[in-house]
């Protein structure tokens, strides 16, 4: 009974809790994806007879929304791989076969920064400013923040798939899908369904209500794990826990919190005063923001990148700003896990990646990543200026009541 307190208090840590809401969200993922749910929503997508290049936007629009849906874009990347090999059998033209295979991965990779749920990277970033005593964002900021970048940074990926990938003689030929009926919802999906609903809706409350995200993954986790309910054998279930993802998660909050603690971020940022205030918040924001997207050449896993760029760089310079306690604290720290989104230049720079370019009717070269990284580098960059700059601390002023400490 004596280690009843400490155990208590390890549970609600906020980096426990961090834990608690990306495995609880897997296993709800992993559930859906094991009684059809998501498999549903895929096969409504892929019907009709589109041209090539609607059909482009609608599995941009599809795919990006699995990211409330799995928060692992490994996971969404493996559910897409049977997606592009019914779609694949449709798509006559080596061009259109390449350009889906690279649009699905690429989107699972660029629309993760959208939710909360969709990396780990993001929990990170909500432990840092913690950490710092600032406001962190929820669910609901999350969404209003993000979510319209990671919108943006899908449509330019299509875009630039679309032109660079696809002769305009192939972007709209239609394309003759599947149109077999589908079969009826059965009650464990439409449980499913609900209890998916009432999570996000609890999670979007979770200001006003005042329980927090991990209790309601948590709890929806046993309903879906719950065989007799969810319908899912809690072995099964489990496989959509990311247990190395939760271990560089766990680490990197170590390694944060370690930083902060020993003084070291501080040393740092006494170091970084100087040129701080010769670049001005633009310079680093510029600076920042190249590093996150090009960091994948060195790092595959987006959550070590986050967990190198936060305290090693985004960390001493929010010390060293001068609005260090306000929005441009948030700013750069949003700006430095939204770029690390950024990964197709080589096929190992990604799992996601590497799923497509080993699918035999893929057709993707090292060529082809290396010109679609080329062709999204600099525009992403740009986009993160620019909401970096102008969307981000607009919109700072609506979200922060909403954040908690």
């Amino acid at each position: 009974m004596t280690h009843l307190p400490a155990l208590i208090d390890l549970l609600t840590a906020p980096a426990w809790s961090l834990l608690v809401l990306l495995a609880g969200a897997g296993v709800l993922g992993a559930s859906l994806q094991a009684q059809g749910v998501v498999q549903r929503l895929a096969a409504w997508a892929c019907r009709g007879r589109p041209g090539f290049a609607d059909l482009c936007w609608r599995m941009t629009a599809l795919v990006g929304a699995t990211a409330w849906l799995l928060p692992s874009t490994s996971a969404r990347a493996a559910l897409c791989l049977p997606v592009f090999t019914g779609l694949a059998a449709h798509l006559h033209h080596p061009a259109q076969r390449r350009a889906m295979a690279l649009l699905l991965p690429t989107t699972v990779l660029l629309s993760a920064g959208g939710s909360l749920m969709g990396a780990g990277a993001h929990l990170l970033a909500v432990d840092a400013l913690r950490a710092q005593g600032l406001p962190a964002p929820g669910y609901l900021d999350w969404l209003v923040w993000a979510a319209p970048f990671a919108v943006c940074a899908c449509g330019l990926a299509t875009l630039a798939v679309l032109r660079s990938m696809v002769p305009a003689t192939q972007r709209h030929v239609r394309i003759d899908l599947p149109q077999e009926p589908l079969a009826p919802w059965t009650p464990v999906q439409r449980r499913l369904a609900i209890l998916t609903l009432a999570t996000v809706l609890m999670w979007v409350l979770g200001p006003w209500t005042g329980i927090g995200p991990a209790p309601v993954a948590a709890g929806a986790a046993v309903l879906a794990a719950w065989p007799r309910w969810g319908g899912t054998p809690l072995r099964e279930a489990l496989r959509g826990v990311d247990v190395r993802m939760l271990l560089i998660l766990a680490g990197s909050l170590l390694l944060a919190e370690a930083v902060m603690a020993s003084g070291a971020a501080q040393w740092m940022a006494d170091q970084l005063l100087a040129p701080a205030r010769q670049f001005g918040q633009t310079g680093l924001l510029a600076v920042v923001a190249a590093v996150s997207l090009l960091l994948h050449l060195l790092l595959t896993s987006r959550s070590a990148r986050v967990a190198v760029l936060l305290p090693l760089l985004v960390l001493p310079l929010t010390l060293a700003l001068p609005d260090a306690q306000g929005s441009s604290a948030r700013v750069l720290v949003m700006v430095a896990v939204m770029g690390t989104g950024f990964c197709q230049t080589f096929a190992i720079s990604s799992k996601a990646m590497l799923l497509f370019t080993r699918h035999p009717q893929s057709g993707i070269g090292p060529g082809d990543l290396l010109r679609l990284s080329a062709l999204l580098l600099f525009p992403l960059w740009l986009l993160l200026m620019g909401f970096g700059l102008w969307v981000w601390p607009a919109l700072d002023p609506f979200t922060s009541p909403l954040a908690h400490p």
